[in-house]
């Protein structure tokens, strides 16, 4: 994820995940971001959630100038 995230925000169907870890890594400009669901996941076993993050629009958005 990009370095300049805030909010970062996840959560499972009941709304927690037991173990989660994210650091900034400003030297690489990346966000690290690593979760693990609250029960073993085992083959063809399935887990959903749900991950988002805020962004300054300084970082998305501008204007075009006319030549």
């Amino acid at each position: 994820m990009p370095v300049h995230i805030q909010g970062l925000s996840y959560y499972d169907f009941i709304g927690n995940i037991s173990t989660s870890h994210a650091i900034r890594l400003e030297d690489e400009h990346r966000v690290s971001f690593e979760i693990a669901p609250r029960f073993p996941v085992c083959g063809q076993w399935k887990t959903d959630w749900h991950q988002g993050y805020n962004s300054p629009t300084k970082y998305h958005l501008y204007t075009k100038k006319d030549s």
